[in-house]
């Protein structure tokens, strides 16, 4: 029904320009580049004498309870294998869904995310660290295109903007606390990347960084760590 009669939307009255991400998110088709995810793999089984680096390796992990069960299986197999590692961060481990109860500080609940994905993050930092180049992490209603975004961790942008691996990079859409422009950060709603020294930088990071603080703001309370 969607695709035959769509619902009418006026974008008028939203208040964004051409360029906004919003606006390109609403209005421009998403794919797969499948074409330039396939040539990338081809230059790396081509490349002699080690001239061609390898693909970007990036491990993805989740945050869920065993309640939404049926969304995680969903993940495993649509987008889920797609990443070089994955786990599920739940309330119980199942290795039939790649569930891991990873223990955190306070309450299992919504206005706790903050202790949930500081656990998450510490227990990525410990056992994955030296096996992955980047680090994605988001809700259990997030769906990947895990092609597009090893392609664009691989762009020449990004190289340049990390240093080569060097400087810390915090990836996502930024959002502005309140509206105010001086207090960007990076929203967790679509998930966020992190690189090894990102990833290193925030670990280290949490022994003085609202170490007990409940709050359901755990992406706001990540770019504050790594400011």
């Amino acid at each position: 029904t969607l695709h035959t009669n769509p619902p009418a939307f006026d974008f008028n009255s939203l208040n964004c320009g051409p360029n906004d991400a919003t606006m390109q998110m609403m209005t421009q088709r998403v794919y797969v580049d499948l074409a330039a995810h396939e040539r990338a793999n081809m230059l790396v089984k081509e490349g002699s004498g080690g001239r061609i680096k390898p693909r970007a390796k990036i491990y993805c992990h989740v945050y869920t309870t065993n309640k939404q069960r049926v969304q995680i299986q969903a993940i495993r197999e649509t987008w889920g294998h797609r990443c070089d590692g994955f786990h599920v961060a739940s309330t119980v481990t199942d290795r039939s869904i790649d569930s891991v109860h990873i223990p955190h500080e306070g309450k299992e609940e919504y206005g706790n995310m903050w202790q949930k994905v500081r656990a998450m993050w510490s227990y990525v930092y410990v056992h994955y660290y030296d096996s992955y180049d980047w680090f994605h992490i988001g809700g259990d209603d997030m769906y990947v295109l895990v092609e597009n975004l090893r392609l664009y961790l691989e762009s020449e942008d990004i190289v340049t903007a990390s240093n080569g691996g060097e400087k810390p990079l915090l990836l996502g859409q930024q959002f502005y606390q309140h509206g105010n422009r001086n207090a960007s950060y990076v929203t967790g709603g679509g998930g966020y990347t992190l690189n090894k020294a990102a990833l290193k930088a925030l670990v280290t990071s949490f022994p003085h960084c609202a170490p007990h603080l409940v709050s359901s703001e755990e992406d706001l309370l990540v770019t504050r760590c790594l400011k």
